[in-house]
């Protein structure tokens, strides 16, 4: 789910009907179940990542300090400047107020002069929030949505934007259905959806350091790299992509980041089945590094390669990268990781039967491509799936439109033992991590449909 900064006064009260008009429809939830005080629904709505601030000053504080932390959002226009925390308030305020609206501070009669400033400056609060996050910050304009029942207020922002040769911004008056829809279209966004899932582990580790204990595999990440990677991976998303190719070109330098910091002699332990330490390597562990043995050798040698990830595919790779790369629990799915499942498919129970299966048929489709490679194929070390994928690729026989699926494949055949195609269920591993269980149940239809 994405984040949201709503920004709303409920000047009339209304905190059930506003609430409904906008989140109802994303969050399935019907008027009654909104709480109708400011308290409780200010709790109830950070459970589902959208943060509520009741004034301008509150709203402007919370864009200022914590940018990172929403995706989108929702301002009201006509909004009091000012809460109950007035100190605080007049640090916010008080610039728009003397630069814009008349303020002096310094007037014989201040009070007066502050009021006035600040009934001029509530009618167009929401602008001033809007200026802000767009012409200062950056922001995205298709990331804010102005929703106001001033209708008088709605013309005169939009007559703000024509003469500076500006497009406005979405408004709708809050009972406006189409407010609804555009919350729960940037509610259910894949991309975003997965970065604040990012954002989420990112911020999580950096504060929970019971991560960063040795894990099993030497030398996997020091707790400097970690918490450089953990620094990195959050800015190499932008906020927003409006074309699909940016977002591709993301994906690719993403997958890159967080498998570059691997050591070469990790994989040759996995391989072996046994670390450095002479403890053994689980099999779920040596299927995560094959994929990102992989990942880290295409995109380190092949400018082409992995370069039309989507959001499935690069979700995938962070989930494993992590489990591989920190120490958790097998028996504990964390916040961020049921935050990002669902961009992985619905879930399905796995039949083996079926599996075996589909195993068989991409394993012998695979291992066609790479008997014609030459008279005499490629030397791997033994026929297993990753070899032969690592090989074709090397030779530019994979398609890249293809890679995603082809690292999904190599996890499914490393993690079945893949060599010479035998295969074998694994009941007690899926049966003993519940990471592993979502994550195949998740994986499986759209891998081998």
């Amino acid at each position: 789910m994405s984040s949201f900064l709503w920004v709303e006064d409920f000047e009339d009260k209304q905190y059930q009907q506003f609430s409904h008009s906008l989140f109802g429809s994303a969050l399935n939830l019907s008027r009654g179940e909104f709480p109708n005080n400011e308290l409780d629904l200010r709790e109830f709505l950070l459970t589902y990542h959208i943060h509520l601030a009741t004034n301008y000053a509150e709203g402007a504080k919370l864009i200022k300090t914590k940018l990172i932390d929403f995706d989108y959002f929702v301002i009201d226009i006509d909004l009091n400047i000012i809460g109950e925390d007035w100190q605080n308030g007049m640090l916010e305020a008080e610039p728009i107020l003397r630069k814009w609206h008349g303020y002096l501070p310094e007037a014989s009669d201040q009070e007066i002069s502050l009021n006035s400033a600040r009934d001029a400056m509530k009618m167009v609060a929401g602008y001033h929030l809007y200026v802000e996050l767009v012409m200062r910050l950056g922001v995205a304009n298709s990331r804010v949505l102005f929703a106001s029942n001033h209708g008088d207020y709605l013309g005169s922002i939009n007559r703000c934007f024509k003469p500076a040769m500006m497009d406005p911004p979405l408004i709708y008056t809050k009972n406006n259905s189409m407010g609804g829809q555009w919350v729960k279209k940037c509610r259910n966004d894949e991309y975003s959806v997965f970065r604040r899932g990012v954002i989420l582990a990112c911020e999580s580790f950096k504060c929970d350091k019971r991560y960063f204990r040795p894990p099993q595999l030497n030398k996997r990440l020091s707790p400097n790299d970690g918490e450089v990677l953990l620094e990195s991976l959050p800015l190499v998303l932008p906020p927003i992509v409006l074309d699909v190719e940016i977002k591709r070109h993301a994906f690719r330098l993403f997958a890159r980041t967080i498998t570059q910091n691997l050591d070469q002699n990790i994989f040759f332990q996995t391989k072996r089945g046994v670390a450095d330490s002479g403890l053994p390597i689980s099999r779920e562990d040596r299927a995560f590094a094959a994929v990102i043995a992989l990942i880290r050798n295409w995109t380190s040698h092949d400018a082409n390669a992995l370069a039309q990830l989507n959001e499935r595919d690069i979700a995938f790779i962070f989930l494993i990268s992590l489990r591989f790369l920190f120490n958790f629990e097998k028996d504990t799915i964390l916040p961020y990781e049921y935050h990002i499942f669902p961009l992985l498919g619905d879930y399905k129970l796995l039949n083996m039967g079926e599996l075996a299966a589909d195993y068989q048929f991409t394993f012998d489709g695979l291992k066609s491509k790479w008997s014609k490679l030459t008279s005499e194929p490629p030397q791997s070390e033994e026929k297993y799936y990753s070899n032969m994928a690592n090989d074709l690729q090397k030779n530019h026989k994979l398609i890249s439109s293809d890679n995603g699926n082809e690292l999904l494949r190599v996890f499914w055949h490393q993690l079945h033992w893949a060599l010479n195609g035998v295969f074998s269920p694994l009941p007690k591993d899926f049966q003993n991590s519940l990471f592993l269980n979502e994550l195949t149940a998740r994986l499986y239809s759209k891998n081998f449909s």
